[in-house]
């Protein structure tokens, strides 16, 4: 009586032979596969150190008379050709009774069939029934799409090839994780808890659209899921507990928009929706969403009309035409009596406007607009990126800077007049005399300066004293530097007598005020 397995075992090892494979047989009938196949490693001409590792994998060989295209498998084989990083194939060998194989078929455990061997895994290890593996069996289908083109070494090696075209390290990192991965794609726990009262109920709202950080449960029971197939055993169990969600994710991204009438210009920023999944089950009354940006924060219950909202600029780090926009938006909502319209903008959600009411008066915004002004008019003057980011904070501090940097840049030259002292040196020309000093102040993430030269004619108002009465100013000279960058004496002195070069040589005295 002929020995079919070890027929196609020996066709298989002819095969590898014959197109320069090697196969490691497997003398051990528990392993889930019979070849432990190596391709030879081939040099390139240059860079041989860094090549690709030669291709290697497991595979099952079967041997059949039959023509049916499908085989029963042990689960416990399946799940060791599952569960190794290798690429892992079955190879039927169709002899059709004679002596020679009439056809092969080399069968992929992919994607697919990982998940159907895992998924059938699960189900039988969380049964009431015996989870004996050995027991247990699956089906494996082959058809045309596994056929070699024809049954000998080449053909194999060409169809192994084509399903590792990626690499072995690709390779095992992509099936590494598929198979932590798949099953999970609709989470990996189930948690049942119980909560007691509508108080109780609206924190767990609250949790759900991160305005409060946590709330107390009990009973709570989780238990591990995977294919939809929830664990018997729990991980963990207790009566009471302290519910967190970390790292909570808005649904969608969008833009708030306020206006003082239909057709007035908006103040428009970017925000995040939070909706609770807990929504579906919830009367209406209890119905929240969450509008969430840089400043504000908005709760809203849409069924009742009641909104509740918060602004706070409290260690806020914004680019400064954001920061503008937001301080305009306040001194509207605090100086103006009448209602506002807020519109609220998601992709895939109905807009959603509702009107809210002015605060309290608070003329305090009207400063921090003047502030924030000044930033971005030295911004632009210095030609500062679009990133620039400050807190109100660092606006406060350095507003007296930014306002006096500001006026002197708005200022016409005849309102300068600088009075100073030459000693030791004497003005060739009263009537060509240029002063330079150094100005500077923070600007969000720079240090932001420059060397002011004004030109003129200078009076004597006394011994060695004068009076320069300016005609033109220029600013012949930006000096800009990251912030905590301190600017070395020696680089500012540098920078003086670059600034000072060209009017030297047109004939001018001139003075660093300051020196």
């Amino acid at each position: 009586m002929k020995d079919l397995g070890l027929m196609g075992e020996s066709v298989f090892s002819k095969w590898c032979a014959e197109s320069g494979l090697i196969p490691n047989n497997s003398n051990v009938d528990r392993t889930g596969w019979d070849f432990y196949v190596e391709f030879p490693f081939v040099v390139n001409k240059q860079d041989a150190d860094t090549q690709s590792a030669p291709l290697e994998c497991k595979i099952q060989v079967k041997a059949t008379d039959k023509k049916d295209r499908k085989l029963s498998i042990t689960l416990s084989n399946l799940v060791r050709l599952v569960k190794v990083p290798l690429p892992t194939f079955f190879i039927f060998i169709e002899f059709d009774g004679l002596a020679d194989p009439q056809a092969a078929y080399l069968v992929h455990i992919d994607e697919n069939i990982i998940a159907k061997v895992l998924k059938r895994i699960r189900e039988v290890d969380q049964s009431d029934k015996d989870n004996n593996f050995n027991k247990r069996t699956m089906t494996i289908h082959y058809g045309d799409e596994h056929k070699l083109e024809f049954p000998n070494g080449a053909s194999l090696k060409k169809m192994i090839e084509v399903n590792i075209s990626d690499g072995m390290e690709k390779y095992v990192d992509y099936k590494q994780e598929l198979i932590s991965s798949i099953g999970h794609e609709h989470g990996r726990a189930q948690m049942k808890f119980d909560t007691m009262g509508e108080e109780n109920l609206e924190q767990l709202i609250d949790l759900s659209l991160g305005i409060v950080s946590s709330v107390n449960v009990n009973n709570v029971v989780g238990r591990n899921l995977r294919f939809g197939i929830l664990s018997n055993e729990p991980f963990t169990k207790s009566d009471t507990a302290r519910l967190e969600i970390p790292n909570l994710k808005p649904i969608t991204t969008g833009r708030i928009k306020f206006r003082t009438s239909k057709f007035s210009p908006s103040y428009s920023f970017a925000c995040n929706l939070y909706m609770s999944h807990l929504s579906k089950f919830l009367p209406e009354n209890l119905t929240k969403l969450r509008v969430e940006g840089v400043f504000f924060d908005f709760i809203i219950s849409p069924f009742t009309g009641s909104a509740n909202y918060s602004f706070s600029f409290d260690g806020i780090q914004m680019k400064l035409t954001d920061m503008r926009n937001a301080l305009k938006l306040m001194n509207m909502l605090y100086t103006n009596s009448t209602e506002f319209i807020v519109d609220l903008e998601f992709d895939d959600y109905p807009e959603l406007s509702f009107k809210m009411g002015s605060k309290a008066d608070d003329t305090s915004w009207t400063l921090h607009n003047e502030i924030i002004d000044n930033a971005c008019f030295l911004s632009d003057f210095f030609e500062l990126d679009d990133h620039n980011t400050c807190s109100l904070l660092d606006l406060e501090k350095c507003g007296r800077q930014m306002h006096d940097l500001a006026n002197v840049l708005k200022s016409a030259p005849e309102t300068f007049k600088v009075e100073f002292s030459i000693i030791d040196r004497a003005i060739g020309n009263p009537d060509k005399v240029v002063c330079q000093l150094f100005l500077s102040t923070n600007i969000g993430d720079y240090v932001a300066g420059c060397i002011v030269s004004l030109v003129g004619n200078v009076e004597s108002i006394g011994e060695e004293r004068y009076r320069l009465i300016t005609s033109r100013m220029d600013i012949t000279r930006k000096i800009i530097v990251e912030r905590g960058v301190i600017i070395q004496k020696e680089d500012l002195i540098t920078e003086f007598d670059l600034a000072a070069e060209p009017y030297q040589k047109d004939g001018y005295f001139v003075v660093n005020v300051g020196d």
